[in-house]
């Protein structure tokens, strides 16, 4: 019985994790997003902190991997690493940069969850979501890829927030979403267990000691907050839109958009500095010999040294 609780938690970490993907680029779904991180807030009513924070830590690898695979190619084309060295870095990556967090997240989240008021659960497991994307974003070098607010980047009545909040009030407003959504999942699966008579297993559960326990009851408080909140935001959303609307116009700005198709393997490799260097510079006097763009933009690997550590380069740029 503990095997196949433990592959059904299993499975639904990795069913959040895939609907957290296809809200992020490049499928874009972004309505999943709402629901995005249910499944994980399932798991953890059901265990304990330490096993919270095994799940909170798994799924934040999993969404991660999903989103950010590209660490795994970028591994393994420059970092002297061996199949399977090389995915066991990345995967301690992902465990640093994100799962620890989300992990962390995921731990005390557990705890509000075990404290019987639901209030705290209402506010304060959206909110520890939001605390643990701010410092993996902050922390260390910080990785801030794909925050779960990112993915409402074309609803613009939503994410005019933004100005109030930043990112977070919208990532706030999706794991809100979230949690009420497994609250309402979880007293469905009450209900169907007092229908087969389980009274006895109910009262094992984490905190579910008697059938008339409240978090047994639909929260219809919480969803009627999220409900009141979105409402206000996108009205917030319409009142800032019609605003812009009404600013003077600005001049157009002409941009010029460089591309220098330089081979991967030329990339981090002090031997093609220069030539890429001079690459883009040809490619850039040209393309403006006939125009005066107000800005000029490079990819990444256009200058892929520290400017600082190469004068020569550095006088030539």
């Amino acid at each position: 019985m503990v095997l196949n609780q433990a592959c059904w938690n299993s499975l639904l970490l990795v069913f959040g994790a895939c609907l957290y993907t296809l809200a992020a680029p490049p499928y874009e779904w972004a309505s999943a997003a709402w629901v995005a991180l249910a499944p994980l807030f399932i798991v953890i009513r059901r265990v304990t902190p330490r096993g919270a924070f095994l799940a909170g830590s798994l799924y934040g690898v999993l969404f991660c991997a999903g989103i950010a695979y590209w660490v795994y190619l970028a591994v393994a084309a420059y970092f002297p690493f061996p199949f399977p060295f090389d995915l066991l870095f990345t995967i301690l990556s992902y465990s640093f940069f994100v799962g620890s967090y989300t992990g962390l997240a995921a731990a005390f989240s557990c705890v509000l969850m075990r404290s019987g008021r639901p209030v705290f659960g209402y506010l304060g497991v959206p909110a520890l979501w939001v605390i643990g994307e701010f410092a993996r974003s902050s922390l260390f070098s910080g990785f801030s890829w794909e925050l779960l607010g990112y993915t409402q980047y074309r609803h613009l009545l939503l994410i005019q927030l933004a100005d109030l909040t930043g990112v977070y009030g919208v990532s706030f407003l999706l794991a809100s979403s979230s949690y009420v959504a497994a609250e309402m999942w979880h007293c469905r699966q009450i209900k169907r267990q007092r229908a087969r008579g389980k009274r006895q297993k109910l009262k094992k559960d984490s905190k579910l000691e008697t059938p008339h326990s409240p978090i047994a009851r639909l929260p219809w408080s919480a969803l009627a907050c999220l409900t009141l909140s979105v409402g206000v935001v996108l009205g917030y959303g319409t009142f800032r839109l019609s605003e812009s609307g009404s600013l003077p116009t600005t001049p157009a700005v002409r941009l010029a958009l460089v591309q220098g198709q330089v081979p991967p393997a030329q990339r981090w490799k002090r031997v093609h500095y220069a030539n890429t260097l001079s690459r883009y510079a040809t490619l850039t006097r040209r393309g403006i010999a006939n125009a005066q763009p107000d800005l000029i933009v490079w990819p990444a690997f256009a200058v892929g040294f520290y400017l600082d550590r190469e004068p020569p380069l550095q006088g030539q740029l």
